[in-house]
C-alpha cells in the first residue's frame, strides 16, 4: 500500500472515531417509557463503528499483494522497450527517404510531362497530413476522423495517378513493337507498381509516425516526415534529371 492510501485510510478511521466520540457524548438517558429501545439502537450503532474502524486499522496494516498476471508485465515490458528506443526511428524514416527517391526518380527518368510534380508533391503532404493527425481534443470526433481519411485517401490517389502515367513513359518508344495484350499487360504491371509505391509510402509514413508521437510533439514530427519525404522527392528529381541530361548529351 503506498504511503498516500495509507494516509488516505487513517483520516478516514480518525473522522469515523471523532464521529462514533461525538454521537456518544450527546446520548442522552431514558426518561420516558419505550425510549430504551433507542438507546439499544444507538449502542449498536456504536458497536458497528468502532468493528468498522478495527476492521479498517487492520486493512491499513496488512500490505496489499503484488500485482501478478501477464498485463503488468506486458506493460513494464513496452515502458521499458519505449524509454530505450531513440526518439527518431531513423530505420523507418531512411526507408521512407529512399522510398520517396525512387518516386522522385520515376517522376524525372523517363522524362514525364512536367505537370506530374504538381500531383505529386500536393498527393506526398496530403498522404503525411492525413496519416499523421493531430493530437488534440478533435482527433477522436468525427469531424477530425472524416477530414483525416479523406485527405489520406485524396493524398494517396494523386500521389498513385502522377506514378502510374509517369511508369508508362518508361518504354514509352517500342509500344509500337509489341502486341495488344503484351501492351496491356505492361500497363497493368505499371499501375500495379505505382498502387504498390503508394501504398508503401503510406505505411512507412503511419508506422514512423506513430513511433515519434511517443516521444516528439506533433509539428517535429510533422517535419520530420515532410522533410524525409519531400526530401526524398527532390533528391530522386534531381539525380533523375541528370541522368536524362548526361543521356542526351552523350
Amino acid at each position: 500500500m503506498s504511503e498516500r492510501q495509507k494516509e488516505y485510510f487513517a483520516t478516514y478511521v480518525h473522522s469515523l472515531d471523532v464521529s462514533v466520540t461525538k454521537r456518544t457524548d450527546t446520548t442522552v438517558s431514558p426518561q420516558v417509557g419505550g425510549s430504551q429501545s433507542t438507546v439499544d439502537s444507538s449502542n449498536a450503532g456504536e458497536i458497528a463503528c468502532k468493528s468498522m474502524m478495527e476492521t479498517l486499522q487492520t486493512l491499513l496494516r496488512t500490505p496489499l499483494p503484488a500485482m501478478t498476471g501477464s498485463r503488468p508485465q506486458k506493460m513494464k515490458k513496452v515502458a521499458r522497450r519505449r524509454a530505450g528506443q531513440p526518439p527518431t526511428p531513423w530505420p523507418l524514416v531512411g526507408a521512407l527517404f529512399g522510398l520517396y527517391s525512387v518516386v522522385g526518380l520515376l517522376l524525372s527518368v523517363p522524362l514525364p510531362p512536367y505537370w506530374l510534380w504538381a500531383p505529386a508533391v500536393v498527393g506526398t503532404l496530403l498522404l503525411v497530413l492525413g496519416l499523421n493527425p493531430s493530437s488534440g481534443g478533435d482527433r477522436t470526433s468525427w469531424q477530425g476522423a472524416f477530414f483525416s481519411g479523406l485527405m489520406t485517401y485524396v493524398g494517396g490517389l494523386l500521389l498513385a495517378i502522377a506514378l502510374a502515367i509517369a511508369v508508362n513513359y518508361i518504354g514509352g518508344d517500342n509500344i509500337d513493337d509489341i502486341g495488344f495484350v503484351a501492351a496491356l499487360v505492361w500497363l497493368a504491371f505499371f499501375i500495379l507498381l505505382a498502387v504498390i509505391l503508394t501504398a508503401a509510402a503510406a505505411i512507412l509514413s503511419a508506422l514512423a509516425g506513430e513511433r515519434m508521437s511517443w516521444s516528439m510533439a506533433y509539428s517535429s514530427r510533422l517535419m520530420v516526415l515532410l522533410g524525409s519525404s519531400l526530401g526524398g522527392i527532390a533528391l530522386g528529381g534531381v539525380i533523375g534529371f541528370s541522368m536524362a541530361t548526361l543521356s542526351r548529351v552523350g
